[in-house]
Parts: C-alpha cells; sequence; structure tokens
C-alpha cells in the first residue's frame, strides 16, 4: 500500500477532531507538535531586523541589537 506523509498547521481546537479521523483510518506514526509562538526562522529575524532599520525615527546601535536579540 502506497503511504503519504504529511504536514499541516491547524488550530488546536481540531485536534480531537483529527486524532477520532485518524484512529478510523487507521494512520500510523501520528504526531501532533505545538508550534512554540516565540520562535522564528532565520529569514524572519533578519527581515525584522531590516524592517526596524528602515524606519525613521530612532536610531539603533548594533549594540543595542545585540542586547534585545541575542540574549
Amino acid at each position: 500500500m502506497e503511504t503519504l506523509i504529511v504536514h499541516a498547521e491547524i488550530q488546536t481546537v481540531n485536534i480531537p477532531l483529527l486524532e477520532q479521523f485518524f484512529k478510523r483510518i487507521n494512520a500510523k506514526k501520528v504526531v501532533f507538535e505545538k508550534k512554540d509562538p516565540t520562535e522564528m526562522s532565520e529569514k524572519e529575524y533578519f527581515a525584522m531586523i531590516d524592517e526596524a532599520i528602515q524606519q525613521e525615527g530612532k536610531k539603533v546601535t548594533i549594540e543595542e541589537l545585540r542586547q534585545r536579540y541575542l540574549k
């Protein structure tokens, strides 16, 4: 039998429904992982810094960026 691996981001309220569905179809290796909302990819991190640098107003030094983001 051919199999397929599925990755999806879903709302936590839907987990019980999906658990029942996967049990009904005898799915193997079902794993639900909670994503940490404070984590971001390296690309997102540097995009955030670039956006902050481009804003007019208060100037930000490299040292301030290190203190804020490299704790």
